[in-house]
């Protein structure tokens, strides 16, 4: 049990983890199922584990790192073992409509100057691009025509000189 204990602390110094992905490390490193568990929740009652807690930290994480929508960070709290009313209070708390619109159309913005060249086709790989990202083809329609729109056009451009 001491073992186990200790690899769980190990583990949990290197980055937070949520119950799944900390039972499935220490069932991976050999612990049986009963010592797994236990160490489990021995690390949930000393509050080393929490996967509220993780949630809020991954969702901060990534909308300032690496922006998406909600649906991409939902399959991703789910992939981790999250529980959906956890998720759900998560996003809820942390992620308004307008929030991800404006993520949307920040990326939107961003990956626009490298697609530019590319007409048509590029506003379809920006399309892709932005659902991958999580976002709702009802804010990857607002984002695109916005990113359209002339003031969004660099009006240094021969044309407009």
């Amino acid at each position: 049990m001491r073992r186990a204990q200790a690899r769980a602390l190990k583990l949990l110094a290197v980055r937070d983890r949520t119950e799944k992905e900390l039972r499935d490390r220490l069932q991976a490193a050999g612990f049986d199922e009963a010592v797994t568990e236990e160490t489990v929740a021995w690390c949930r009652r000393l509050g080393y584990v929490d996967d509220a807690r993780f949630a809020r930290g991954w969702v901060e994480h990534r909308l300032r790192l690496s922006p998406c929508g909600r649906v991409r960070l939902e399959a991703e709290l789910k992939e981790k073992g999250v529980a959906a009313e956890i998720i759900a209070a998560t996003l809820a708390e942390m992620l308004t409509p307008e929030t991800e619109e404006r993520l949307c159309l920040e990326e939107a913005r961003r990956q626009a100057r490298r697609l530019a060249e590319a007409g048509e086709e590029g506003r379809r790989r920006l399309a892709a691009y932005l659902a991958r990202r999580g976002f709702t083809w009802e804010q990857i329609r607002t984002a695109l025509a916005h990113v359209d729109s002339p003031s969004d056009k660099d009006y240094n451009t021969p044309e407009c000189t």
